[in-house]
């Protein structure tokens, strides 16, 4: 629109008919001012100030370059034809201040060079060099507004009219030869990007006049442009000392200290520069936020952001927003929101950025981050889809992109936006390395080896070293049955632990033989594999299944692969404790409940199915859908540190951060820590009251005065009166900004001991009251959750360990024909519920609100007629086809 009215006001103008460009500028800031870009608005204002001074309206000039430079403080026009006015109202002293001003500034070439001719004309003027004007005629009518020149005199042959308004005497104006004169010219030259020539120009300059604080500024800035960033520091630190109650000096030495990495001293004089300007300035706020943003200090990053943004929304009231400055603010914001965990401010404060600038890129990218972050796959899919329109080879987007598809169980989709990614980046590792675990989710496992071993070439401590290993691992065991190998007790112990914590490669302390290379006589998975009629009808009755693992709890996205696997492992589980149950009723005499142990964790002979038999099954496929994931049994990493107390660790904050999942539970996890702190800690009474006022982790943190945990109590069963250590509330002091609040669960061969009696005595009970001749259902319910309680509790895997308990609670009531009939409430999750309460009567209890009724027999039970899963699915291979299949089931 401000396109269509410029043009259309230039075309009237250069047809001499001023009065009418200025109704149609007039009206275009009437109708549509608010709506404008500033510079667009500044333009306009511009293009008034050109048609006032063609008619000599020369009040008018004046009020329309103000207005002009009110939006647009860099509209040099504005400038040159404010100071037209004034010189033609006889003010040269304010015409020279207005033209001085925007020497400093950075614009339009032309437009500065035109100023500094009127400069020189005037100076011309003063020395005699050129015939002064005629004298004008003013008519005064009263009104301010009103008075005028008289008609410009007809122009003279080869001069312009800027020349001519510049040709009568005045006073007081630059010499060309002048030091002020050659600090402008300076500055000209850094706004013409000639960077070499001003910082000459400045030191000619300073040879002759060192006291010159603008020329150490002008060179200074020229130093910064070409990143010689400490001469420009030293520029700046000198003009300060000649002039200390500039700003705009104590900003750009800000600045350039934040370029070198002297935080603390930029964010100094960042401070400075705003108590010298006293109202608040929004470029200044902004840099010092991004300065703490940098540094990690998201919480103070925040604030200088909240305190421009109130700038900001006053401007945005009166219609007077920099949509650009707006814009950027709040892409910041939101950033620095999303990184404190508050995800849905960020999405608002992105959405904030986007109604300026509806294809401002980075807040369509940082919003998709933050609703993928938030748990809401579909809306992220599509902002991603969104910018990568607008920058389709925009690795960044393409990236976390990526990764949410990735997350999303969308592995194909994945596997082929990184393979996009390496055409344009191929050096990338990270990019690299979310291939090689595509194609090995996928099980193209050459593609995976060649991608690892790319990384390692590059960078050999990589941890792309055990992904590769494995790769050739499952390679290897594509087509074995899986009934007769468990890879828990195929693969080294140390280089499992090793994997799990992500260990420098090159640094390793055991003998580790590597695994064989690629076998010619073994393919990889075909992608484009057709199910069988008896893969499809379990994969019909499974998949549906899958969707109760979700959560509905902010953070979880819905990841596809993974309610697949879910819902197979129900069936399989839920297949083989039936088998089990009907060997033991002797209903099925041509059954066993004798395991060979080939595929089992724990005892490698002969024996009588158990409970960890059970939990093998689940293990078994959360182990084959997510190889990026190590998940372990404890116990069979190595033994040295499994004595001293390997254990999973889960953050519910992180220094400043909310971890956008677990962070609810931070509401439970606080008032009980304070209250087994009291037990626990031997508290004096000064302690004890200190403990009853604290509201904060770092009041805890300060009573204890180091690191330190509360154990959560575990009521065994097994051994009625034994108070089993349950997980361990745990408070660090990060080096920087805040406190780590998780739950630890230490996996000791003593707790092991304790726990694996506990989940025996549970699993006997239960199959006693599953086999009995009239078995209750609530009483087989209870027994589940027991079950699943204490699994909780011993937390025995080192990654899984959470979706396989809730899988045992499933699976086991689907055995007996049971079922959950109402979807899990939102924001519950089973796992943190269950550490919390100290007896599985407590656990029962919570579970009533969400089982309660609605516990109700399947009818008709998906187990009667179903073929057999595990062995249906009995390699590896037949496993990922059914994992990664993704046409339809009819």
């Amino acid at each position: 629109m401000a396109d269509n009215v410029l043009v259309s006001s230039q075309r009237h103008y250069i047809q001499g008919r001023y009065n009418d460009a200025i109704k149609l500028l007039s009206q275009a800031l009437k109708d549509k001012g608010r709506s404008l870009e500033p510079k667009d608005t500044a333009a306009i204002h511009c293009n008034l100030a050109s048609c006032y001074l063609k008619l000599g309206l020369l009040r008018k000039v004046v009020s329309s370059s103000d207005a002009a430079i009110k939006v647009d403080a860099s509209s040099l026009q504005a400038y040159l034809y404010k100071g037209k006015a004034l010189y033609r109202l006889k003010k040269p002293d304010q015409a020279r201040e207005v033209w001085e001003s925007a020497l400093s500034r950075y614009g339009d070439f032309q437009v500065l060079t035109e100023i500094l001719d009127c400069i020189q004309g005037l100076e011309d003027e003063k020395s005699g060099n050129t015939q002064a004007q005629q004298s004008t005629n003013i008519e005064v009518n009263g009104d301010a507004d009103s008075e005028r020149s008289t008609t410009p005199q007809p122009m003279q042959e080869g001069t312009t009219e800027s020349q001519q308004d510049n040709k009568k005497t005045t006073g007081g104006f630059l010499d060309p030869k002048s030091t002020e004169f050659q600090v402008a010219r300076g500055f000209l030259l850094v706004n013409e990007s000639n960077y070499t020539e001003a910082i000459k120009l400045f030191n000619t300059i300073l040879q002759l006049h060192p006291m010159t604080y603008k020329a150490y500024v002008g060179r200074g800035t020229a130093y910064a442009m070409t990143r010689q960033l400490l001469k420009a520091e030293a520029d700046f630190t000198q003009a300060l000392t000649l002039e200390p109650k500039e700003a705009e000096i104590w900003k750009r030495r800000g600045q350039v200290r934040a370029a070198l990495g002297k935080e603390s001293q930029a964010i100094e004089d960042l401070n400075q520069a705003q108590s010298i300007a006293k109202d608040v300035d929004v470029d200044i706020q902004k840099e010092v936020g991004l300065i703490y943003q940098a540094k990690g200090d998201n919480v103070s990053a925040l604030m200088h952001f909240k305190r421009a943004e109130k700038v900001l929304l006053g401007k945005q009231k009166q219609g007077d927003l920099d949509k650009s400055q707006g814009k950027t603010l709040w892409n910041a914001m939101g950033l620095c929101q999303n990184g404190l965990g508050y995800c849905m401010d960020a999405v608002a404060s992105q959405q904030r950025a986007l109604d300026l600038d509806p294809d401002f890129r980075e807040s369509i990218v940082n919003m998709a981050q933050a609703y993928k972050d938030f748990g809401n796959f579909r809306t992220a899919d599509e902002l991603f889809t969104r910018a990568l329109k607008l920058e389709p080879g925009c690795v960044t987007t393409l990236n976390l992109h990526g990764l949410c598809l990735y997350g999303a169980g969308e592995i194909r989709r994945s596997y082929d936006t990184f393979c996009k990614i390496l055409e344009i980046s191929p050096h990338s590792e990270d990019c690299l390395f979310m291939h090689g675990i595509s194609a090995q989710g996928l099980g193209l496992f050459r593609k995976a080896a060649e991608s690892f071993s790319r990384i390692n070439g590059m960078n050999p401590s990589h941890w792309a070293y055990y992904t590769r290993e494995l790769s050739l691992f499952q390679h290897h065991h594509l087509d074995m049955p899986m009934k007769d190998y468990n890879a828990d007790i195929e693969l080294n112990e140390c280089f499992k632990e090793a994997w799990t914590k992500r260990l420098d490669p090159t640094h390793l302390t055991f003998d580790y033989c590597k695994q064989a290379d690629f076998s010619p006589d073994i393919a990889d998975v075909d992608q484009n594999a057709t199910l069988s009629n008896v893969a499809r009808d379990i994969a019909k009755v499974a998949f549906p299944l899958g969707d109760k693992l979700q959560y509905h709890t902010p953070g979880f996205l819905v990841n596809r692969k993974q309610h697949r696997w879910f819902g197979l492992a129900m069936l399989d589980m839920a297949q083989t404790v039936r088998r089990v149950w009907r060997v033991m009723r002797k209903q099925d005499t041509g059954g066993s409940i004798i395991v060979t142990g080939r595929a089992s964790s724990g005892c490698r002979t002969s024996h009588v199915f158990g409970w960890r038999d059970l939990f093998d099954i689940a293990v078994k496929w959360r182990q084959a859908s997510e190889p990026n994931d190590p998940v372990w049994w404890v116990d069979l990493l190595n033994q040295e540190t499994f004595a001293e107390g390997f254990g999973s660790q889960t953050p519910m904050i992180l220094g400043q951060c909310h971890v956008v999942r677990y962070y609810p539970y931070w509401k439970k996890a606080f008032p009980l820590m304070k209250d087994l702190m009291k037990d626990q800690c031997t508290p004096s009474p000064a302690q004890l009251e200190q403990i009853k006022e604290a509201k904060t982790p770092h009041d805890l943190y300060v009573i204890r005065s180091h690191d330190f945990y509360v154990a959560t109590p575990c009521h065994s069963q097994a051994v009625p009166g034994r108070i089993m250590e349950g997980t361990r509330l745990t408070i660090q002091k990060k080096t920087r900004y805040g406190y780590t609040c998780s739950i630890r669960t230490p996996g000791t061969p003593a707790r092991w001991k304790q726990f694996d009696q506990e989940m025996g005595h549970a699993w006997e009970k239960l199959c006693e009251e599953a086999v009995g001749p009239q078995p209750d259902t609530r009483t087989v319910f209870e027994l589940t959750a027991t079950l699943a309680y204490y699994w909780y509790n011993f937390m025995p895997l080192s990654r899984g360990s959470a979706a396989c308990g809730l899988l045992s609670l499933h699976a086991v009531l689907l055995a007996m024909d049971l079922e959950i009939g109402r979807p899990m409430p939102a924001g519950l999750q089973v796992d943190w519920e269950a550490i919390f309460l100290p007896t599985p009567r407590d656990f029962i209890s919570m579970l009533d609100e969400w089982v309660g009724s609605s516990l109700q027999s399947c009818d008709p039970s998906p187990l009667h007629s179903l073929p057999n899963v595990s062995e249906t699915f009995s390699t590896l291979r037949s496993i990922l086809e059914i994992l990664n299949y993704e046409k339809s089931l009819e």
